[in-house]
């Protein structure tokens, strides 16, 4: 089932635009190159994509001063020496030590034993593990638990697994790991020689290379951080505006582009379009229809809202500037030229985007910067508002 699920939204994300104004909370399936040219070939074939009027479409609800939380950035020293430990790493600079503690930044080789109730649970057992203290790539507190522990030593770490997890018997279960760090793998200590060949000659002292690795981290987190305030956004916006229908002209055409994909890789498989749906897919032609449908409706609604908003603030026009600069900035995430963008999407998708982007933009200026506290009080007042509507 999530395999189809998957491969459906992962095409779907190429048949409706270019680039979505925010990534959704679940991963696909990259779409690959040949799906590209597949898209490409089902637009020649199909022509331009259809227009429609979202707010024939689509119930308006509230869509600015929308709460959203924003944290104060603050990257810590550990953090520094974490991430210049990566690029050590990558050089093969980093030092085997035998005797000391655990630091962050450091990669402990360790053996571990993870047990609920007394009991080893399955994946929770290893010997010779590559840990990097401070990766997050462990559960909260594992990590943490190693700092300062004497390479060597054994000791047990009393954790609990976050609420939400992929495993479903280890949801919120509390834990006992039981680690022991064999060795330890470190950045030698930081010199003016050291730092000049890690960044390929662009720094020549460490107090310059570690600002410069402070910035690019306070860069990535911020840009983490605002990308998490869009799907918040995206999320209140699904809750308070309503799609009562889609474009049918629309959704046939996306359908259409998907199917034609999916004809193309059978046939360059030598296959059956049924024989591909079924090995592929899991599906009947019936069935296939249905969730393509399906997919291709899920897929469109963010869209629908947000050139509902578009539509009713007036944000539609594209001049030719915007038109431009908006197809620099998506070639670029793509990784692409802007000539082989250009070639492979249709205007009317573009400017789909970009006006899609530029309501985005809009109910984030809008938006309403709260503390912790605050949103939470905000939260439940909407969910208690929500209760009672839907009580009535």
């Amino acid at each position: 089932m999530k395999k189809r699920n998957l491969l459906l939204a992962a095409l779907c994300a190429a048949v409706i635009g270019c680039m979505p104004a925010v990534s959704m909370a679940e991963e696909v399936e990259p779409v690959s190159e040949e799906a590209q040219e597949a898209v490409e070939d089902a637009i020649e074939e199909l022509g331009e994509r259809p227009t429609y009027k979202a707010l024939d479409h689509v119930t308006l609800g509230e869509y600015t001063d929308l709460p959203v939380q924003v944290e104060e950035i603050v990257i810590t020293d550990d953090q520094v020496r974490t991430a210049i430990a990566r690029v050590a790493a990558s050089a093969g600079k980093m030092e085997t030590l035998t005797e000391g503690v655990v630091q962050y930044g450091d990669v402990a080789n360790i053996d571990y034993e993870g047990k609920k109730d007394g009991v080893a649970f399955d994946g929770g057992t290893s010997q010779g593990f590559d840990l990097e203290i401070g990766s997050g790539t462990f559960i909260p507190g594992f990590e943490d638990g190693l700092v300062d522990v004497k390479i060597g030593d054994t000791v047990d770490l009393d954790l609990t697994f976050p609420e939400e997890y992929h495993n479903a018997d280890l949801e919120g279960a509390a834990v006992v790991f039981t680690v022991k760090v064999n060795s330890v793998q470190r950045v030698p200590e930081l010199t003016d020689t050291l730092v000049n060949e890690l960044s390929g000659g662009a720094y020549s002292t460490v107090d310059g290379f570690k600002d410069y690795v402070k910035k690019s981290l306070e860069t990535q987190t911020k840009a983490a951080q605002e990308n998490g305030i869009l799907n918040e956004l995206m999320t209140q916006l699904y809750n308070t505006c309503k799609v009562n229908d889609y474009p049918q002209e629309l959704v046939d055409y996306s359908i259409a582009e998907m199917t034609n994909y999916y004809k193309d890789y059978a046939r360059s498989n030598n296959m059956e379009f049924s024989e591909f749906l079924q090995n592929e897919l899991g599906l009947d032609e019936e069935a296939y229809k249905a969730e393509a449908e399906a997919s291709v409706k899920a897929g469109l609604e963010q869209e629908l809202i947000l050139m509902a908003i578009a539509e009713q603030e007036n944000l539609t026009d594209v001049s030719g500037e915007e038109f431009e600069k908006g197809c620099e900035r998506y070639a670029a995430w793509n990784n692409m030229t802007v000539d082989d963008f250009k070639a492979q999407y249709d205007e009317t998708r573009i400017r789909n985007s970009i006006i899609v982007d530029k309501a985005m933009d809009f109910v984030r200026t809008h938006a309403l910067e709260v503390t912790e506290e605050e949103s939470e009080a905000v939260n439940e007042a909407v969910t208690e508002a929500a209760t009672e509507a839907a009580t009535e």
